[in-house]
């Protein structure tokens, strides 16, 4: 019960946090540009929460595990959240050609849905050859190695990318007239429900298939198969 509230409250913060974020990242001036800054410092930040979200305390109180379970969740959905957002619209920046955007976006997202396939398959055989029979440990130890391996991906695109394509003038479009034209934009309209059907299933399936392996059929370590 616990969990699944997280879960909802953790979302509603991230709908907050993600056009705030947006925002402050549009309005970011440095000589690294306006989005390769979040990556180089956003990363290693998230890193270290990720950690700290998985870093157990088993001595705790139950209401002082579910306040810190609360705190280091929200607080590593805002520092992906830094990093994720400015990652994804570095694309804009990078060329104007559209079929170049297309290319770089469709390969972004291809090789992002292979590693989540493959982090599928290989954490918990990690975690057991990790922590063996503490699965505190193992989970501790598999975080420091995935946030690492996330802070060293986002150093890298920080290095190996520039930002060539300066910004238009920012014009003050109220929030009605940016609502009307989305209404009327039928391809925004059917990729929008698309990313709603996706995003149920995605994030609802992975939810719930490791407690369901692990509390149904007794056996966490099916969901490695299952993947």
């Amino acid at each position: 019960a616990a969990v699944s509230l997280l879960m909802l409250v953790s979302r509603f913060w991230d709908a907050i946090n993600d056009p705030v974020i947006g925002s402050l990242s549009d309005r970011t001036r440095s000589r690294w540009g306006r989005y390769r800054p979040w990556l180089l410092f956003g990363a290693p930040a998230t890193a270290v929460v990720l950690v700290l979200t998985f870093w157990a305390h088993p001595t705790w109180s139950d209401s002082a595990k579910s306040l810190y379970m609360y705190i280091t969740y929200c607080v590593l959905v805002l520092g992906y959240t830094c990093v994720n957002i400015p990652y994804g619209t570095l694309c804009g920046t990078l060329t104007q050609n559209i079929e170049e955007r297309a290319k770089i976006n469709t390969s972004r997202s291809v090789c992002a849905m292979i590693a989540i396939n493959i982090i599928n398959i290989i954490t918990l055989p990690l975690i057991s050859t990790f922590g063996g029979d503490n699965a505190a440990r193992g989970y501790l130890l598999v975080t420091v190695l995935y946030g690492g391996i996330f802070t060293l991906c986002h150093w890298f695109c920080f290095v190996k990318t520039k930002e060539v394509v300066q910004p238009p003038e920012r014009e003050k479009v109220s929030l009605k007239k940016q609502l009307d034209a989305a209404l009327q934009n039928k391809p925004y309209l059917i990729a929008l429900a698309g990313q709603f059907l996706f995003g149920v299933t995605l994030y609802g399936r992975n939810a719930d298939l490791l407690y369901y392996f692990k509390y149904v059929e007794g056996n966490e370590n099916l969901f490695t198969i299952y993947s």
